[in-house]
């Protein structure tokens, strides 16, 4: 409990941090998380009898983190980008955790290393447009805080009154109350973000919208922990890593964040701005 509380005061004032030096800070950060995430993911695959390369897939996702937004200044059609890089991203993941053992393996090679790039630098990527974007700093400091709320919800209701098993043979410790507990803190966090941000004319988010995002943060975060977990479980490894001490790998500690990431890049563009 001690080493997770120490991981998460250095992990997330980092993150917090390079957003406030600027883009280019931002990006540098993101490049690398999205080369050890997909690292991870590479070697969880491996488990499975997946000829995957690790170090080819951490590569192919620091890349797609560094192409995306150079693609969208230069061309435009951010929508159209977006919403074919996370179609591929989805599909890759539906691949990984359901039909990766069907797959003839003379053709798994492929998938085995775009899968992990996919799922990490796809959707990673779409985080440095946020961040460039009006409101960015703001809205990657509203995407941490609500997923964050939302992990300390589920963890601490979850320990205290935790009893009713929430998809237990995906993670046998994680709670139907611990799953309400991570809901309600998410939108109660959306809401004291959104009161906070109107008084400091930082970002305009109306109460009803403050709702919606902090429901769909509390929901999408969680199911975004299942999926990671369901991963390590048919490889049969508890941590992805053992980079963050309390936390294990980087891919543990962002995969709430992987998929709220397009939570927040929607909200942004359909409902805050």
């Amino acid at each position: 409990m001690k080493k997770r509380f120490i991981s998460a005061s250095i992990f997330l004032p980092v993150i917090i941090l390079s957003s406030v030096l600027g883009k280019q800070f931002f990006l540098s950060l993101i490049t690398f998380t999205s080369f050890v995430s997909a690292y991870e993911c590479a070697k969880i695959l491996h488990v499975r009898n997946v000829p995957s390369n690790a170090i080819a897939s951490g590569a192919v996702s620091a890349i797609i983190v560094l192409l995306i937004p150079l693609a969208v200044n230069s061309y435009g059609h951010t929508n159209s980008i977006t919403g074919i890089l996370l179609t591929a991203s989805i599909s890759q993941m539906i691949w990984m955790l359901f039909y990766l053992e069907s797959t003839p393996m003379f053709i798994r090679h492929v998938p085995g290393i775009l899968g992990p790039a996919l799922y990490t630098g796809g959707i990673l990527s779409i985080a440095v447009l946020i961040r460039e974007s009006s409101y960015g700093f703001t809205i990657i400091f509203y995407l941490i805080i609500l997923t964050s709320a939302s992990d300390s919800g589920a963890y601490f209701v979850g320990k205290t009154v935790g009893r009713t098993p929430f998809f237990p043979k995906v993670s046998p410790n994680k709670t139907c109350e611990g799953a309400i507990g991570g809901l309600l803190f998410s939108l109660l966090g959306s809401i004291l973000f959104s009161n906070i941000t109107q008084n400091t004319n930082l970002l305009d988010v109306s109460l009803y919208q403050s709702i919606l995002i902090g429901t769909f943060v509390g929901i999408v975060g969680q199911i975004g922990d299942l999926y990671e977990s369901s991963l390590k479980r048919k490889s049969q490894i508890k941590d992805s890593g053992t980079i963050i001490p309390g936390h294990g790998g980087v891919l543990d500690r962002i995969d709430s964040v992987i998929f709220n990431i397009p939570v927040l890049y929607y909200s942004m563009k359909w409902l805050i701005t």
